[in-house]
């Protein structure tokens, strides 16, 4: 990958996993390969040639420490960008690293860095994924402990962490990294990467880093009742532990909580109807023409219509279809459910309240009065329901005068509404 003079170089699905899994799952992606050879060292070496070395001693030292590794390429093949990252997402992986050589137009620029997708830089030629825009912080923290575990065990010059757009570094759905081991348009760092020694070296180092920003998690005990490292210290452990207790939320894999994840839409209805149980569909075909995606080919059962993009071996499939039944969710004028995207915070707001309102469960008080949201005009769709879960003590907002309804909602944040209702409704409170 040619080195950018123009970046800023910096030193600095709900799924159920089983009880007794533990491994953590690493993607390798060996870069480049098949036809494009990436860059071509100053003595001849290919860096698609080192970037596959690297990777398979990068999966040996990950497997002997207890990771489930998986490679996107294990041979000299053709892979495209777009499915390096969808291999990613399809085997729900915990994270995502990346295995470059760097070339540069300067001979004298070496050393190992390594690049991750920064929101606080973002490219508008080059959006990112909502989710790689909120793992901004996982993301730095990963690269960080990578490139210092690196430069400390291959011996190499640190130079540095960049802010980078790179396709398969801001397009994914977990925390992710590019680690540019050495400079093959360097003759020193090319001599370096002609040798086995220091390829091993370098993913020692690699596989040091991922160790030390996702430590594999002891079995549980009454002081750790959770297999999640990521929720330790976290502001809403407190709000999540009981819900992990009680099976309400899981991990996104058998070692990742990803509290900072966005929520997508079949999350969402999945932990509704897990708090508002609803009713198997019948023999309608959805609550209105538009929420059951009336127009496209599909149908449910007897006669049930099914959105177009809603397929029936979709994780979330059966709920979905019961939630469109009951009116609990909407589809868009389009026919699409869109089940994977992202929730926004009014959106989450507008459909827990019409799940709550469906269950009678509605402690309001008819005196109370709530201070207005500055981005909560009362004509915005989802404000009835922002301020009467407001009033309930249910949500607040992102800062004291701000509710956030075009932000979407995290994992922790619907973690902690989730808690605060159950809170609200236990015998005690009463």
């Amino acid at each position: 990958m040619r080195f950018a003079a123009t970046i800023l170089l910096a030193a600095a699905t709900l799924l159920a996993v089983p009880a007794d899994a533990w491994a953590a799952s690493v993607v390798i992606d060996a870069g480049h390969g098949g036809s494009n050879p990436g860059a071509i060292g100053v003595n001849g070496l290919e860096e698609k040639e080192v970037n596959l070395d690297v990777a398979y001693a990068l999966r040996d030292e990950l497997d002997k420490m207890g990771y489930e590794t998986l490679m996107t390429r294990s041979d000299d093949r053709d892979m495209s960008l777009e499915e390096r990252v969808q291999f990613t997402v399809q085997h729900k992986a915990d994270l995502f690293v990346s295995v470059h050589s760097n070339d540069y137009g300067d001979p004298n620029t070496r050393g190992t860095m390594v690049l991750y997708y920064d929101d606080h830089y973002p490219q508008a030629k080059y959006p990112a994924s909502a989710a790689m825009k909120m793992l901004t912080p996982q993301s730095l923290d990963l690269a960080q402990k990578v490139l210092n575990a690196v430069t400390a065990t291959a011996n190499t010059k640190n130079n540095g962490l960049m802010q980078s757009a790179a396709y398969v570094i801001r397009s994914g759905e977990v925390p992710s990294i590019l680690v540019e081991t050495a400079f093959l348009s360097n003759k020193q760092d090319a001599e370096l990467l002609a040798k086995p020694a220091v390829r091993q070296k370098i993913a020692e180092g690699i596989a040091r880093g991922v160790a030390a920003f996702m430590p594999l998690a002891e079995k549980k005990s009454e002081d750790n009742n959770s297999p999640f490292a990521d929720i330790a210290g976290h502001w809403a452990e407190a709000s999540i532990r009981p819900l992990l207790d009680s099976g309400i939320m899981n991990g996104v894999s058998a070692a990742r909580f990803a509290p900072d994840q966005p929520l997508t839409r079949a999350q969402l209805i999945a932990l509704l109807d897990r708090l508002f149980p609803l009713a198997a569909p019948t023999a309608v075909q959805g609550a209105s023409g538009q929420a059951a995606g009336q127009g496209t080919a599909g149908q449910g059962k007897a006669g049930q219509r099914v959105p177009s993009d809603l397929v029936s071996g979709h994780w979330a499939y059966p709920v979905l279809m019961k939630a469109l039944a009951a009116g609990r969710i909407d589809g868009y004028a389009d026919g699409t459910l869109r089940p994977d995207q992202p929730v926004t915070r009014g959106e989450t707001a507008a459909l827990f309240y019409r799940s709550l309102a469906a269950n009678g469960n509605m402690k309001t008080n008819a005196t109370a009065t709530v201070a207005a949201f500055d981005d909560v005009p009362t004509t915005l769709w989802s404000a009835g329901a922002i301020y009467a879960l407001r009033q309930l003590g249910l949500a607040e907002g992102v800062t004291t005068t701000s509710f956030g309804p075009s932000q979407m909602m995290t994992r922790a944040e619907i973690a902690v509404l989730i808690e605060r209702y159950l809170q609200s409704n236990s015998p005690k409170s009463r």
